[in-house]
């Protein structure tokens, strides 16, 4: 007895000289330092109200002026860039493009605030040259048409009224903007700046619980996902299992680091797979209303190219990148008057 005694002390005494790191189990939440993959046990909708008052929908609307050429008239892309290509349009359109997304704000004072968003929402290109095709679908040489933007139009949604939004910062390679809106004196309320801390992407493993917001179809929403491939590259790049169409891109990824209320920002969704294929179509004027689908549609049959979202991949770019950002563009963003 006395033996097994001494042996039990020694292996006490071993063991509190080994751990060094404890974990406490809370109800049910792990306290271990780390980001949490369980779900939380306590009400999180009051710590998550001001992430979501910070967050804006983003309606961009780019204008372009379209000239549409013959093949016979052999324009180059020479041509177009020393600006006569527009004497030999057959015709000329005025089009818009739109675009939509979430942003979120991390500046505000009593005179401007500034957002981050994707690039990729408010980028248009300047010029946008389309080739003629063989039958085949080989590019030819000669230039079908040429989109000229004229100007782009930028709006977010539930800001106080001041000036134009403007692009102070933009990245294409990251996929990365800041913005600029001006508030004016009287707006009466300030914009809501986001409060919780930046995070670290690559602290991130499999299986990690977290919350997107953002703007899918313009509508504000919320959702809970989970971390897949968490560091799929150098830049602590990951994926969610959520689907949020189009609008989420600048939506914002919180994680919980031991329980609500201990959100942090760990990144920023930006992109969600797609695939496209033919269809067969019939004429776009066709009343649905009048087909019968169990007689054979004997009309005109078109080949329609189609892209269509494929559901539960959400990627997202890390908190890391935005921070390395936002550093590479600080001076520029002093002097414009944002205390980053």
């Amino acid at each position: 007895m006395q033996r097994l005694l001494f042996v039990s002390i020694v292996l006490l005494s071993i063991s509190g000289c080994i751990s060094q790191k404890k974990t406490v189990v809370t109800g049910t939440i792990v306290l271990d330092g780390k980001y949490d993959s369980e779900f939380p046990s306590s009400p999180a909708s009051k710590a998550l109200y001001d992430a979501i008052a910070s967050m804006k929908l983003i309606n961009a609307m780019t204008f372009y002026k379209q000239y549409f050429f013959a093949i016979k008239d052999s324009v180059t892309a020479a041509l177009v860039k020393s600006d006569d290509f527009k004497q030999k349009a057959l015709s000329e359109y005025i089009t818009e493009k739109p675009a939509s997304g979430s942003a979120l704000i991390i500046y505000a004072d009593a005179k401007k605030a500034a957002l981050i968003t994707c690039a990729h929402t408010v980028y248009e290109p300047d010029t946008v040259i389309t080739y003629f095709q063989t039958a085949n679908g080989v590019p030819l040489p000669f230039v079908e048409r040429v989109d000229l933007k004229i100007r782009q139009q930028l709006n977010i949604i539930g800001m106080p009224r001041g000036g134009n939004v403007q692009i102070e910062a933009i990245d294409r390679k990251s996929d990365l903007a800041i913005l600029s809106k001006s508030i004016a004196p009287q707006a009466g309320f300030p914009p809501i700046v986001f409060k919780y801390p930046w995070g670290s992407a690559a602290e991130l493993d499999w299986g990690a619980f977290v919350y997107l917001i953002g703007f899918p179809h313009g509508k504000k929403m919320i959702t809970s996902s989970l971390v897949s491939s968490p560091n799929r590259n150098k830049r602590h790049d990951f994926i969610i299992n959520s689907t949020m169409y189009q609008g989420v891109s600048g939506g914002i990824i919180l994680a919980l680091r031991d329980g609500i209320p201990n959100f942090e920002l760990v990144g920023i969704a930006n992109a969600l797979p797609a695939k496209s294929g033919i269809k067969l179509q019939p004429e776009a004027h066709i009343n649905s209303k009048t087909v019968n689908p169990s007689q054979p549609y004997t009309g005109t049959i078109y080949l329609n190219r189609e892209v269509s979202i494929i559901p539960g991949i959400t990627y997202a770019i890390s908190i890391e990148t935005v921070k390395e950002f936002i550093e590479k563009n600080k001076e520029l963003l002093q002097k414009k008057g944002f205390k980053f």
